[in-house]
């Protein structure tokens, strides 16, 4: 083999390892999608080959699989700051995640219980001393931006309603 050849070899083998540590580095953070790391090393400009040969070895790994990023990041979402189904649905698009792997996912979540749970939280913290019309009107942004759907928070609203009697 012709020395030109060999040391363009070597070449391409050091930057795939180089794509290959900077993608373990990130995954040391915290769990990414695939389209995540190829954003990444796009950025980092490596070539098409390199990034694909880096995803193929990684999937290879199990340390990508969109299924089960999807199945942590929710788990992560409901533990740290819940979201309603509309908000958890855009930032999975913007992670790159399969809108059928979306709607599969999001099939069986508990978006009311959530609701529920951030509203008594509120109301027993931040929103304990403020008058009646202020809480509903607070709760109701809070939930708004939070991406739970207006029928989930009118239920829920509707569930404080009555407790208070």
């Amino acid at each position: 083999m012709p020395l030109c050849v060999q040391m363009k070899n070597i070449s391409s083998k050091e930057e795939i390892r180089e794509a290959k540590d900077y993608a373990f580095k990130l995954l040391s953070y915290r769990p990414r999608s695939i389209k995540e790391i190829e954003d990444r090393l796009k950025k980092k400009d490596y070539s098409s080959r390199v990034i694909s040969e880096v995803i193929k070895s990684l999937k290879r790994l199990k340390l990508l699989d969109d299924k089960e990023f999807v199945r942590m990041w929710l788990e992560s979402r409901i533990k740290t700051r819940p979201l309603g189904r509309y908000r958890l649905y855009q930032e999975l698009i913007q992670k790159g995640i399969d809108r059928d792997l979306i709607e599969e996912t999001l099939g069986n979540y508990k978006e009311g219980e959530l609701a529920r749970e951030l509203v008594q939280k509120k109301l027993k913290g931040s929103y304990r001393n403020l008058d009646n019309l202020t809480k509903e009107r607070r709760l109701y942004g809070l939930l708004k931006r939070r991406g739970f759907s207006s029928d989930t928070i009118q239920e829920v609203l509707r569930g404080v309603e009555n407790e208070r009697g």
